[in-house]
């Protein structure tokens, strides 16, 4: 069977990710707040162990085989290998001001700590690149599928049962870096007994692991697709967008008259905004294709972690899709909603477990709900007797 290295791409998009989200998590913790301080520098650890892995199979099993088999391409393996050299150099200058920084919070060393995973950030990125444009296939061409799974094995060897939990988050971020059918490719090599611990256990202890990583006034929703938004965006109005829990959505029933529910929506990249709702209740869906007219309040900020917010209004046109969506993997943007809507809502955890899924099927019959904002108006203290601001509907596009 010819070798098929795509794995390779979903570990670098988990590296990538954490380690963009690790630079946020770093500058948001406050001076002197030692528990979050703990929490964040043990998440690099984490994911600094996982990459040391990851270079160590390449160095022990790789290169040496594609030196063998592949010579004219020397000088491209000799780049990775520097490039390793280079990221271990970042990686202990990272490790040699952590634990201080960890067990403090000192504001000057966590200065010192944000430019030291920049600058590994930047490196990564690069190497990363190279490595898929120019290596995967010459792995392809010259390592055998056998060869690259005991590959993937030796990167994971660091794991055990001291540290199953771990294992179970670094799965639950390979999966969610995954598209539906990378996940299945890659559950396909796994042990059975380890493939049933996956199914049942990856997801949740993600999202538990997520819900302590972010604070409990911090949203672990606001990593999307990995890619963390800790760091305030400019707008404070946009910051609502982001962070507040809930806004109600009202739409006009066939009477005319205003329904509201509150809801959990997603912005998307292009500035719109996406929910959806269950075939089981409809109703939205069914004011919207009648009136596509709607609005969306962020009024309520418990749970943001804002201090003092204020409220955001946006006015726009809906479009409920005729399409019933049952493969959540198979739509971006709904993964992506859904895990932000489990969560917000951890005791609801259950219902986005393999289990849950089997159980209640019919819970992931969706229909989509697209908003496209016309106006956006912003209360900066929800004093909604005094004149709002006009928002910047572009803001919402570059806050992505």
């Amino acid at each position: 069977m010819p070798t098929d290295a795509f794995d390779m791409a979903v570990a670098h998009r988990v590296f990538r990710n954490e380690l963009h989200n690790i630079l946020g998590l770093v500058r948001d913790v406050e001076f002197a707040d030692t528990a979050r301080s703990a929490a964040v520098g043990a998440h690099l650890e984490l994911i600094l162990a996982a990459l040391h892995h990851h270079h160590a199979a390449e160095d022990e099993l790789l290169w040496p085989k594609l030196r063998a088999r592949a010579p004219a391409c020397a000088e491209a393996i000799a780049r990775m290998q520097h490039a390793h050299r280079d990221i271990s150099d970042a990686d202990a200058r990272i490790k040699s001001i952590l634990a201080s920084w960890a067990r403090s919070a000192d504001a000057r060393l966590a200065r010192q700590l944000a430019e030291a995973v920049a600058d590994l950030s930047e490196r990564l990125d690069e190497h990363l690149a190279d490595e898929e444009r120019n290596i995967v296939p010459l792995i392809n061409q010259h390592i055998t599928a056998e060869e690259w799974q005991q590959c993937a094995a030796r990167g994971t060897e660091f794991i055990s049962r001291k540290n199953l939990r771990l294992g179970l988050v670094l799965g639950g971020l390979t999966f969610d870096a995954a598209s539906a059918d990378e996940a299945r490719r890659i559950l396909a090599h796994v042990p059975l007994p380890q493939r049933v611990l996956i199914r049942l256990l990856a997801r949740r202890s993600l999202l538990r692991y997520r819900a302590d990583l972010y604070g409990p006034q911090r949203s672990s929703t606001n990593v999307r697709c990995g890619v963390s938004v800790c760091d305030p965006v400019g707008s404070p109005a946009i910051e609502i967008v982001e962070k507040f829990r809930t806004c109600e959505l009202t739409t006009m029933s066939r009477d005319g008259s205003p329904q509201t529910w509150p809801i959990c929506p997603l912005l998307l990249p292009d500035g719109r905004f996406l929910a959806c709702t269950s075939i089981g209740l409809p109703q939205k869906a069914l004011n919207i294709r009648r009136n596509p007219k709607v609005s969306m309040l962020f009024s309520e900020p418990i749970g943001s972690g804002i201090k003092d917010p204020g409220a955001v209004l946006i006015q726009g046109v809906a479009t409920a899709e005729d399409r019933i969506v049952a493969d959540i993997g198979g739509d971006e943007g709904l993964r992506r909603l859904l895990e932000r809507v489990s969560a917000r809502q951890p005791a609801g955890a259950f219902m986005s477990s393999w289990l849950g899924r089997r159980l209640f099927p019919f819970y992931y019959l969706r229909i989509l709900i697209h908003v496209t904002p016309c106006r956006g108006l912003y209360w900066p203290t929800r004093d909604f007797s005094s004149n709002p601001e006009t928002l910047d509907l572009k803001e919402l596009s570059r806050a992505n």
